[in-house]
């Protein structure tokens, strides 16, 4: 009987350490990884602060200032001096600026310096990066902490963790609710890092209008420059409709950079190839500083007026919506200046072969009301064009067109009246001088400075 009652008393005994040293392993393994959760999420923290990137989705510029929204909430804190940050994904404005945030979804953009932008920054792109280090102190702050709060506080409650008795049975369950609280807060990071990391608008709204032109089967056929790249009304106002959030009051140049180049860039062609191009009926002059709404409302009327002489209806559509016009900017391919206005002979550029076309019509002057495209050196040297073709052919017609429709039409249907404005336009005319008109570059006013001396 003592034997057995030996033997019972070893193997409980036996057990007891079995236990110990099972729940001691176990411990210890749960501590090591509640540990490792909390430095790795502190280090996540830290690296995620560095290149986080926040999306942007409009940069605008009015009343002299520039502005930043972003997609999501920026989170960056406010400090006494300005953020130094760097842009980029704009293709025409990277670099380094300096910003202060001005609400939760907005930031006001300066010069690093400080000093307000002497240039106007309009884009619906990009993406902006903090500079370390304060991107750990002021970057991506969550309930008014900063990045390197957060990761002191995880770097610390692994301390603790590590801290704990190893054969305390509270300890053993307070270890695993840290541990999963650990896991958690990890959790909790990378998904709203991940929120952090979207994409700009921009980038959605150009996905969905190539999906429209696959469901209208609007493919890209190449042509030659000239003439056979002229753009439908239809399609114009089918892509102003499309980015009509984006665009606003903008002119040609954002439409052009932030719309009709990255839609175009894979297949490195015009837009009008891009969507389909028509034949010319109309050739548009117009300043690419004046809004873009302006632009497509005088092009809609002049086709509303020309549309019972123009090609009939397509498809079931209104007539009006048939009509052809080319305009440089869907016209022109952006990834080949060089080949489209670069050439030494005026009579091979692109807009010359479409204006000498003998499908084409007419000019279509597109006016604004400080009548500026008749001080612009481009818009002058085509206007000279037009007077020429003129002189050989009497038919060849010249149009000035507004969004309430053509000047000099009087009571006929698609005229506008507007005294002020023809007013304008005849002060300006009597003034008219090509040495004095603007361009774009000084490259582009030297070479039409040539063409007309030529």
């Amino acid at each position: 009987a003592i034997d057995c009652a030996g033997d019972a008393a070893a193997e409980v005994l036996a057990c007891s350490e079995a236990w110990e040293s099972l729940v001691d392993t176990i411990m210890c393994n749960v501590k090591s990884a509640a540990i490792v959760a909390c430095l790795a999420n502190s280090v996540g923290v830290m690296v995620f602060s560095i290149f986080r990137m926040v999306a942007v989705r409009d940069i605008t510029f009015q009343d002299g200032a520039s502005r930043i929204v972003t997609v999501r909430a920026h989170r960056i804190r406010s400090s006494r001096r300005l953020s130094r940050v760097f842009l980029t994904g704009t293709d025409r404005n990277d670099g380094w600026y300096g910003i202060r945030p001005f609400s939760p979804f907005v930031l006001d953009l300066f010069k690093e310096d400080g000093s307000p932008l002497e240039y106007p920054v309009e884009t619906s792109f990009g993406y902006i990066r903090q500079e370390f280090p304060s991107s750990l102190v002021y970057g991506n702050s969550w309930m008014s902490t900063s990045p390197l709060h957060r990761s002191g506080a995880l770097i610390a409650l692994a301390a603790i963790v590590f801290t704990f008795p190893p054969y305390v049975h509270w300890c053993f369950h307070l270890a695993w609710i840290l541990f999963y609280l650990g896991v958690a807060i990890s959790t909790m990071v990378v998904i709203r890092h991940r929120q952090s990391w979207v994409i700009p608008t921009m980038l959605c709204t150009l996905r969905d209008y190539r999906r429209q032109l696959n469901r209208k089967q609007w493919v890209v056929q190449r042509v030659e420059r000239g003439p056979g790249r002229a753009l439908s009304v239809g399609k114009l106002v089918h892509m102003h409709e499309a980015f009509i959030q984006h665009i606003r009051s903008r002119h040609m140049s954002y439409v052009c950079s932030d719309i009709v180049k990255p839609l175009t860039k894979a297949a490195g062609c015009s837009f009008a190839e891009y969507v389909g191009p028509d034949a010319i009926q109309w050739f548009v002059s117009h300043f690419w500083g004046s809004p873009f709404k302006d632009f497509v409302d005088a092009i809609v009327a002049h086709a509303r007026a020309l549309a019972p002489t123009g090609r009939p209806a397509i498809q079931g559509e209104e007539a009006w919506k048939a009509v052809a016009y080319w305009m440089s900017a869907f016209s022109v391919n952006p990834w080949d200046i060089e080949g489209e206005v670069g050439a030494d002979d005026v009579q091979q550029r692109s807009f010359y072969l479409a204006l000498c076309a003998p499908g084409c019509r007419g000019t279509v002057m597109v006016m604004d009301p400080e009548v500026m495209p008749l001080r612009r050196a481009w818009c002058l040297f085509e206007l000279l064009l037009t007077f020429a073709l003129q002189l050989h052919n009497p038919a060849f017609e010249l149009h000035f067109a507004t969004g309430h429709g053509l000047l000099g039409w009087g009571s006929l249907p698609g005229g506008a009246t507007d005294i002020d404005l023809a007013r304008r336009i005849g002060e300006a005319a009597t003034t008219l001088d090509l040495q004095d008109a603007t361009a774009s570059t000084d490259q582009d006013k030297n070479m039409i400075d040539d063409l007309v001396q030529r």
